[in-house]
């Protein structure tokens, strides 16, 4: 979610940028925001990063201890995707058709890349 999302957690019900909430964090502080949107339960989850970034993660997951760790897993995934796609492995531009032979070349470049 963009930190300027506008969102509704006071009481006053008004509605302020997400980065207001979470502007008071600490370097890896974290905050758990709860809001229901059209029927929806949500968990909004702001954590400020050492290079002083705010990451926000919005879940419907019924743990809000699990969504920052799980949106780590979900970018370090991310990252090795992009890695084999286009930053140096290029693996969409190899003639093999064969997936054993595919899935093998994958296999070596995923621990290369460990």
């Amino acid at each position: 979610m963009k930190d300027n999302r506008l969102a509704r957690f006071a009481q006053n019900n008004k509605k302020r940028p997400l980065k207001e909430f979470f502007s008071s964090l600490k370097e890896n502080d974290e905050l758990y925001l709860h809001q229901k949107i059209v029927d929806c339960d949500l968990t909004i989850a702001g954590k400020k990063t050492k290079d002083n970034q705010l990451l926000v993660v919005c879940s419907n997951t019924k743990n809000p201890d699990r969504i920052l760790s799980t949106d780590k897993k979900r970018w370090l995934i991310e990252t090795c995707l992009r890695n084999m796609k286009s930053q140096g492995f290029n693996l969409e531009n190899t003639h093999m058709t064969h997936l054993d032979r595919l899935s093998k070349l994958m296999s070596v470049v995923s621990v290369v890349m460990l």
